[in-house]
């Protein structure tokens, strides 16, 4: 690298060639660090938890596929922690709280964990200390009355004030010891405080279990170990367990990234093909500035240049190109972290990870761009640093065989960038036609002035089936009667798409099939008209039916369609056997699991997620079964969020000390659901197809201006002998075409290979003809402007100066 003074004042000569290099190779490292860090964040290391990879979330299925997590009473949990297969296991339960002692209360998060958590998860506190063992009693005795403070929770209510430690705090009217503060990365549960676990002889009283497996356990051999003991469990407190289940075992960091980790991977991929045009364009820059250079090496051979003379000079060009691009490339990726992590939809990954440059990916980028330099760099320069004197010389170096073979060469990589080009904006197309089918996916209703609110009870609050249903028609009442708002609902889940909650059922007079299920939703019969669901039959219920929980129900068209093909389902009678309260925050109201009469028939709504089929579904009298926490859905006349605190002021009025937690629109839910993470995945492909587009058409005008270069006497001659212009226009681009051509049917093909594998994680097939050919056109209208510019060049070539040109 001595001579890099010398190189660098060489390059100033060569700008377009430097600064092509560059930015390819800058485009290419840029993109790929920018999602190797989304996936190193992500899905690599997402979590600060000691032994992450070996925490594992246990699922119950019945014979129906129907999935529910594992719940534990405080006895079991103490049994289940003792298998030889685990290393530790954590219980949480978790609900929402509120400040007390202020003018109005603050909901927040709190999450009670077992006796041990802080040791399992590994995490030591930023301040102060966490609670142990020590803080937990034998059931019947209470906890100490201690708090662990979130990072953010800290500096939102406190400032980040150091002197935090020993300050009370009072949550549901009880006063609570701050002893200390996590780090910004521990987020379990995403609570804003943690408090110790009550432990309870209440078998109805259950926890959230996760594990950790001990190193070396495989997933089958611990699925073995606790499937006979979680089906003592359930002969114990059958409610507490699906009928006929089985365990099954998923990882955490699996379980986080969801189905968008092929969305990533294959993302990661994209701009890996975007790396590569990136370098396959720095390999034809490379092959046509060497050939461009073949005399210069000739004549600089014959004065006494030793062959490594030469070879050092182009390996020495070619490395600090690399190093250069290397360098830009890590400018552009911190910008693009900083710019991703800005977009990415809320919700899409856990909020313990954290997604910045760091040095695994520092060291990929820097192996990236100097691995780039040597592979593209040192071909040329072996090929070019021993040329053949006397053909040079004789020719003036622009025709020999390593010429025409260079040509070859360079034609491949065109072909090669085009193919790859077409693949990328067919995945591109396909990401945005898979978008566009989630956002126009039909509804059933109309989100557009809708407010959702959440009611947490504080714990204790309400406990009786006749306070609670009280409480909630109070809230009904107060809003409901509310100037602007035109409709108001309570429900269990928000909007559809709800909640994936499958429910067990049977047909008056009918054969029950094996594990047939429907999904609920718990609501008053103002729901229909808060959304604008259409009921296409029969009636809803009315708020004194819900009152006395009235034993009706109202099916969509789904259910009629699949179960009542050949009649009208109003009059008919269905029964939810496990419809009932099976922990103790839960009431039922009495024979809740008896006979329920169709009244009603509505239209269908999304209760899958917005890429599923609508699955048969029941709508039913909230007061039938009521937990702690409900829904308050609301149709205003204007703007949704300006009602928010009219609201929480009409539910203070009726309970000072009752918190609203989170307050969204329909059309945030909607977003949060779909489509903005659509919209992202779309948007990423898109710029980095364009990206390849660009690069693949400046690959293909450096080939087509080189090749024009090394024939300007030849069309000097022709324009002599009076050849047309169009006629020279022709022959200029005929090669571009063939070449673009022949890359364009290869990325065909490749679109219909790589189209089963893609379609896993892209809803819209890439293999669609008219989106092909929409795709072929985009980049064949962009091929034809690269060649056209120096086909220009050729025609207007003055025929005296092409005869003298070398």
């Amino acid at each position: 690298m001595d001579r890099a003074p010398h190189i660098i004042r060489h390059l100033r000569f060569a700008p377009g060639y430097a600064a092509v290099s560059i930015l390819s190779l800058a485009l290419g490292v840029g993109a790929t660090t920018t999602v190797f860090s989304v996936v190193y964040g992500a899905l690599i290391s997402p979590y600060p938890y000691r032994g992450v990879d070996r925490m594992v979330q246990v699922r119950l299925y019945d014979q129906t596929g129907r999935r529910s997590f594992l719940l534990l009473s405080s006895r079991q949990f103490a049994d289940f922690k003792r298998l030889d297969v685990l290393d530790g296991a954590v219980a949480m339960d978790d609900w929402d709280m509120a400040t007390t002692g202020d003018a109005l209360p603050e909901s927040v998060k709190a999450a009670h964990l077992s006796e041990d958590a802080f040791a399992y998860f590994g995490v030591p506190p930023a301040l102060g200390h966490v609670f142990s063992a020590s803080a937990e009693r034998p059931p019947g005795e209470s906890v100490e009355h201690v708090v662990v403070l979130s990072d953010l929770f800290w500096r939102r209510r406190y400032g980040a004030e150091k002197g935090v430690v020993g300050k009370e705090l009072e949550l549901d009217h009880q006063s609570y010891t701050i002893i200390g503060v996590l780090p910004p990365r521990f987020r379990w549960g995403t609570a804003d405080v943690y408090t110790p676990l009550a432990v309870t002889s209440d078998p109805n009283r259950i926890y959230l279990v996760d594990a950790r497996l001990k190193p070396g356990v495989s997933y089958e051999r611990a699925e073995a170990q606790m499937q006979p003991l979680l089906e003592q469990f359930a002969r114990e407190t059958p409610q507490h367990f699906p009928a006929a289940f089985r365990a099954h075992i998923a990882s955490l960091t699996g379980v986080a990234a969801g189905s968008f980790r092929g969305t990533l991977l294959l993302l990661f991929a994209a701009v890996g093909v975007l790396l590569a045009i990136g370098c396959a364009n720095v390999s034809i820059l490379f092959l046509a500035r060497g050939a461009g250079r073949l005399h210069e090496f000739a004549v600089r051979a014959a004065i006494g240049a030793s062959r490594g003379r030469l070879l050092r000079q182009m390996f020495t060009e070619s490395v600090l190109l690399a190093l250069a691009g290397g360098a830009a490339g890590i400018l552009c990726a911190v910008a693009g972290v900083k710019a991703v992590v800005a977009w990415l939809p809320a919700g899409t990954f856990p909020p313990e990870a954290v997604i910045n440059l760091n040095l695994p990916v520092l060291a990929f980028s820097t192996a990236v761009a100097v691995g780039t330099g040597i592979l593209f760099g040192i071909a040329p320069a072996l090929h070019f640093s021993a040329p053949q004197l006397s053909d040079l010389i004789r020719t003036g170096g622009q025709r020999t065989t390593a010429g025409s073979r260079n040509r070859r060469i360079r034609d491949l990589l065109v072909i090669l960038q085009v193919s790859l080009a077409i693949l990328l904006l067919a995945v591109a197309g396909s990401a945005t036609r898979s978008f566009v089918n989630v956002y126009h996916t039909k509804l059933g209703y109309d989100p557009h002035n809708v407010l959702t609110l959440n009611l947490s009870l504080p714990d204790g609050n309400y406990t009786s089936y006749e306070t609670r249903a009280r409480f909630y028609a109070t809230i009904h009442e107060r809003v409901a009667a509310l100037p602007d708002v035109l409709s108001a609902a309570v429900a269990q889940f928000p909007i559809p798409p709800v909640e994936d909650v499958r429910e067990r059922f049977e047909i008056m007079g009918g054969t029950p099939e094996n594990g047939q299920t429907i999904d609920v939703q718990e609501t008053t019969g103002d729901y229909f008209p808060a959304l604008r669901i259409p009921l296409l039959r029969g009636r809803a219920w009315s708020n004194v039916e819900n009152s006395r929980a009235a034993h009706v129900v109202v099916v969509n068209e789904a259910m009629a369609r699949r179960f009542w093909p050949n009649r009208d389902p109003i009059g008919a009678r269905i029964r939810l056997p496990d419809f009932k309260a099976f922990t103790a925050w839960i009431l039922a109201a009495k024979d809740s699991t008896s006979w329920l009469e169709v009244i009603g028939l509505a239209g269908n709504t999304p209760n899958r997620g917005l890429r599923e089929p609508v699955a048969p579904m029941a709508y039913v009298p909230y007061t039938l079964v009521m937990g702690d926490s409900v829904q308050i859905v609301i149709r205003t006349a204007s703007a949704p969020n300006g009602m928010a605190r009219a609201v929480r002021q009409q539910i203070h009025a009726i309970d000072a000390g009752q918190p609203v937690a989170r307050t969204q629109t329909a059309e945030d839910l909607l977003r949060t659901e779909g489509w903005s993470r659509e919209q992202f995945v779309a948007s990423l492909f898109w710029a980095f197809s364009l990206l390849a587009l660009v690069l693949a058409a400046t690959g293909l005008y450096c080939v087509v201006e080189y090749a024009t270069s090394l024939r300007i006497q030849e069309f000097g001659i022709r324009i002599a002998l009076g050849a047309q212009s169009g006629h020279v226009l022709s022959l200029v681009l005929a090669g571009a075409a063939k070449t673009v051509s022949i890359g364009v049917l290869i990325g065909t093909a490749l679109c219909a290979a790589c189209h089963g594998l893609i379609a896993r994680w892209v809803s819209a097939s890439i293999y669609d003809p008219l989106m092909l050919i929409t795709v072929a056109g985009l980049l064949l209208g962009a091929a034809g402007i690269a060649a056209f510019v120096p086909a220009r060049r050729a025609v207007r070539v003055d025929p005296a100066v092409a005869l003298r040109y070398e």
